[in-house]
């Protein structure tokens, strides 16, 4: 039997990325110090940092709680972003700036808030994007159906489509509505920080060509397996001394991932 190790962090060019979070993704970098309604897309840029607004129904709202919304989720402030058909133009629409740039291919998890407000208009839902630029909407990764007066959050996956630099956000286009979004949050599935010295989970043998036995484990874990790309290979659930069979994977590097939070990486060969 091959020698029983573990493999610690490593870089692996365009998949591991370091810590994945957007610059001002509550807003509380502002500064607007009261409810500031129907504003221009400069003024908006001018006073909120690290958020662009690009959209071509420009009136945008910096709101504070009971400012047309009960509360805020994250800090003191939130963003109002509405659409006007009859106005003929695409709606409001802000790009939310990363601290770095997505990697393509790469899975993320996001999650936010929004609240449709419904006392000028009926319900309306948001789409978001990827963009590398900023200035405009880019690659749709998601479409979020919002509750009427009421807070839902948002998390889900999604596979990079570009380099993007920015999330966007717009609402659904042909539809009069006015949504508030606030505490967006990204980070990779398989960030740096979660590919770890493992302690308690161990994988032998590793490498291995059919499987892998999985010691450490005081309870049933659910397991997700990924490749290089961020692709999710397979899952299932998994006890202490248990096999997992990867006969049927192309030899390469795949990441292990428990729902505990631990990730091991393993070498199919």
């Amino acid at each position: 039997m091959k020698q029983i190790y573990i493999l610690t962090i490593f870089t692996l060019s365009n998949f591991l990325c370091s810590s994945q979070t957007f610059v001002n993704g509550s807003f509380e970098n502002t500064t607007a110090n009261s409810c500031t309604y129907n504003i221009s897309n400069s003024t908006f840029n001018n006073m909120m940092n690290n958020t662009l607004a690009f959209g071509s129904y420009q009136a945008l709202d910096i709101q504070l709680a009971n400012c047309y919304i009960p509360s805020v989720p994250n800090g003191n402030y939130a963003v109002g972003i509405a659409n006007n058909p009859s106005n003929n133009s695409q709606g409001e629409a802000i790009a939310l700036e990363l601290t770095i740039p997505l990697v393509s291919g790469n899975q993320y998890s996001l999650s936010f808030d929004a609240y449709s407000i419904t006392n000028f208009g009926p319900q309306g839902n948001l789409l978001l994007g990827s963009s590398d630029t900023g200035n405009n909407f880019g690659i749709e990764i998601y479409n979020a159906n919002t509750i009427s007066s009421q807070w839902t959050s948002f998390t889900f996956t999604f596979i990079a489509p570009n380099n993007g630099t920015h999330i966007t956000v717009m609402p659904v286009s042909g539809i009069s509505s006015w949504n508030s979004i606030d505490n967006f949050v990204i980070e990779s599935t398989l960030s740096v920080e979660n590919i770890n010295d493992n302690k308690l989970f161990k994988a032998f043998p590793n490498p291995s060509s059919d499987f892998i036995q999985i010691q450490g484990v005081t309870s049933q874990n659910n397991y997700r397996i990924y490749n290089v790309l961020g692709l999710e290979i397979k899952k299932g659930l998994i006890s202490n001394n248990e096999k997992i069979n990867i006969s049927n994977f192309a030899n390469g590097i795949y990441f292990l991932k428990f729902d505990s939070g631990y990730s091991i990486k393993i070498l199919k060969e």
